[in-house]
């Protein structure tokens, strides 16, 4: 309809083609609006809307570029999402659209947003959550609410606080009291971390089809959430560069092995938003980098081949992949933004922008798939060697 109602523009202007440049021209201005326009509706008619971006953004991903979800393939004209946050962004619309005050921004546009921004979008999870804890006070949870929620000062005091619990179950390792403090003051005062456990609830919260309104839920239970939250800590230490917060990270990473079956070294450079969902299992090596808005599940690891080599040993991942159950990737090789790795896929090789891979170093072929279903053939799946 939208298309449509510029027809008649189009045709009043269409005797002027060859002979007017200015007709020219706004023939394909208003085939652009026109367009933009088809784009717009057809996004939201897949409950896909939010405010046009200029293609590419931040996480360098380009326009029209086509990818599964549901069961069709679709092009998403304002930016290249994968699957998984198309179809789970359900606690966060439903927050926003419950008719209360509160209102939480997604986690793209949270990742364009400056710290103090970021700090807005905190205290909003932070009264969020202090508001379901007062409903569970004098249930027989109620000393880990007050000890974590109710008596914190805000939500990076919320997970201090979390962690420093977690610490009782490694005490042979640490000083508790000042083990404690030392993780509050870490959470108080670097932006690095605090920015980064904003944005890896708000990941979680809106890629988590089992969360739909409760921030308790992820906050309080989720290991995943604590380990890269630990792992934050141990990095803003390991960063320190001296010898003893060198020791100190290597010793919270051995303390996070064990309490959450997760083994993230503190060199490991962590993006913002991530989601390790499950978690147990998981592998992150020391010369790894992780990008923004990265959903990782259990089992993954990101490793080195083993042979000693000097440098970077261990994978790069873009921004916006899924790696899926038990993946695994290994030595200095690149996953392209917006690109899947599926379950118990092993993968030496680079794989590119929002390409799927499969099996060993095996990668779906989506033009020939798209091809194959256009001329009504099977939908076999076709991949092939990187």
């Amino acid at each position: 309809a939208q298309i449509s109602s510029v027809y008649p523009i189009m045709g009043s202007w269409s005797h002027r083609l060859n002979s007017d440049k200015r007709g020219r021209i706004a023939v394909v201005v208003t085939l652009a609006l026109a367009l933009t326009l088809f784009c717009s509706d057809f996004n939201n008619r897949l409950g896909l809307a939010r405010p046009m971006r200029v293609c590419g953004g931040s996480f360098g991903r380009s326009c029209m570029k086509w990818r599964p979800t549901h069961s069709f393939s679709v092009p998403l004209c304002n930016k290249f999402r994968s699957g998984k946050d198309v179809m789970t962004a359900g606690a966060i619309n439903a927050i926003n659209s419950d008719g209360g005050n509160i209102k939480l921004m997604d986690i793209e546009e949270l990742l364009l947003t400056t710290d103090p921004t970021v700090e807005l979008q905190a205290n909003t999870l932070y009264a969020m959550a202090q508001r379901e804890a007062l409903g569970l006070k004098s249930s027989v949870i109620d000393p880990w609410i007050q000890r974590t929620v109710l008596n914190a000062t805000d939500l990076a005091d919320v997970m201090a606080k979390i962690l420093s619990a977690h610490l009782e179950q490694s005490a042979a390792l640490f000083d508790l009291k000042a083990a404690s403090d030392l993780i509050e003051q870490i959470f108080a005062t670097s932006p690095a971390v605090r920015r980064g456990i904003t944005a890896d609830l708000t990941k979680v919260i809106e890629a988590d089809p089992a969360v739909t309104s409760s921030i308790l839920q992820p906050l309080l239970n989720y290991k995943g959430l604590h380990a890269t939250s630990l792992a934050r800590v141990s990095r803003a230490l390991w960063l320190r560069g001296t010898p003893i917060d060198k020791q100190i990270a290597l010793t919270l990473q051995s303390h996070g092995s064990m309490a959450y079956g997760i083994d993230i070294h503190p060199a490991a450079n962590l993006g913002d938003g991530i989601f390790i969902d499950h978690a147990t299992g998981l592998v992150i090596g020391e010369t790894a980098v992780v990008g923004n808005n990265v959903m990782i599940l259990h089992g993954v690891t990101l490793g080195a081949t083993g042979k000693r080599v000097g440098g970077k040993r261990h994978p790069t991942i873009g921004n916006g992949v899924t790696l899926g159950a038990l993946a695994t990737i290994l030595g200095d090789v690149t996953i392209g933004n917006g690109a899947t790795v599926g379950a118990q896929a092993v993968v030496t090789k680079d794989v590119m922008i929002g390409e799927t891979v499969v099996g060993i170093n095996k990668v779906l072929d989506s033009s020939v798939k798209r091809q194959r279903l256009l001329n009504g053939e099977s939908e076999d799946t076709w991949f092939y060697n990187i």
